[in-house]
């Protein structure tokens, strides 16, 4: 959906299927990903190479094992696209803290001028629909409305997931394939 992306943030994605699909792209030059697990990381790296086929081996692959809001706060990075591949918002639950408003605002600091980001939203069931969605939705319709491209859109995942995604450039149409 970016037209060069070059430098990429993961939140998550620890079976490394994530970082497979970024690095898949010849114009990345740079991916970080932010995992808090390593040993959940490690467990995927030997027993799920059918997910990750090398990609936590790439030389353009730099992994860090911690919290990402922590590692965003205390890093200067850019990034032209950061993808959120956390498990779901469940109150008090690890990822709950990557789901805020203030997460947002400090995700929103490191993106290059014409970035996006992109947070998966829940599990595709009518009930998370409004417990995860619509949430995230409104949560990133307030850190991205005074951009150019104010709403987050909404693209479904077959059969599993909805995922939200905001720019501080593009359009939310131009980020919808189809």
């Amino acid at each position: 959906m970016h037209p060069d992306p070059r430098h990429v943030f993961i939140g998550g994605g620890g079976e490394g299927g994530t970082l497979r699909e970024i690095l898949a792209h010849r114009s990345v030059e740079h991916v970080v990903m932010v995992d808090l697990d390593q040993q959940v990381v490690d467990l995927c790296r030997e027993h799920l190479p059918q997910h990750h086929q090398g990609a936590f081996d790439d030389p353009r692959a730099e992994l860090v094992f911690g919290d990402a809001r922590e590692y965003l706060e205390n890093s200067s990075q850019q990034f032209d696209v950061m993808v959120m591949d956390l498990v779901d918002p469940l109150e008090g639950g690890p990822a709950y803290l990557l789901y805020t408003e203030e997460y947002y605002n400090i995700a929103r600091a490191r993106l290059k001028p014409g970035g996006m980001l992109v947070t998966q939203s829940g599990p595709a069931r009518y009930l998370s629909l409004h417990e995860c969605f619509t949430t995230i939705f409104k949560t990133l319709d307030t850190i991205f409305a005074d951009e150019r491209a104010p709403i987050p859109t909404q693209t479904p995942r077959p059969r599993y997931r909805h995922v939200v995604a905001g720019s501080n450039q593009w359009h939310p149409t131009l980020l919808c394939p189809g």
